[in-house]
């Protein structure tokens, strides 16, 4: 192969679910900030409140996440979570993203689940 673009990824369907700075999915963590082309947004919210979204959530800030469809959702911060009332150990959250990282495309699935399209970037060799 000649040449890699940067939108030439490795395509991964996986289910939120399992990894976790906590065990916990919690209610009321995020925000739906664009409904787009949807028309009925409970199969998405009923999908969204059973996802873990711990593994995206940043210390002080909020964080989108946006569905194939154009649906976007907000995660709250960790000190948002903190100051509802959730026990949340706001160091172990990161602050930002590392450079370069590439957030996945979510879809929502049969079942009330949520599958991501992640993206990687391959290497390059030099």
């Amino acid at each position: 192969m000649k040449y890699l673009t940067a939108f030439a990824c490795c395509l991964i369907i996986c289910i939120c679910s399992g990894y976790s700075q906590s065990a916990s999915n919690y209610t009321n963590d995020y925000v739906i900030v664009s409904t787009s082309n949807v028309e009925d947004v409970t199969p998405y919210t009923l999908a969204l409140d059973e996802a873990n979204w711990e593994p995206y959530r940043l210390q002080n800030q909020r964080y989108q996440l946006s569905f194939d469809n154009g649906l976007i959702i907000e995660l709250k911060s960790a000190v948002e979570m903190v100051n509802l009332g959730y026990s949340l150990n706001i160091p172990t959250y990161r602050i930002e993203n590392p450079i370069g990282f590439i957030p996945p495309i979510l879809k929502l699935l049969a079942g009330n689940k949520i599958g991501m399209q992640v993206q990687t970037v391959p290497n390059k060799h030099y």
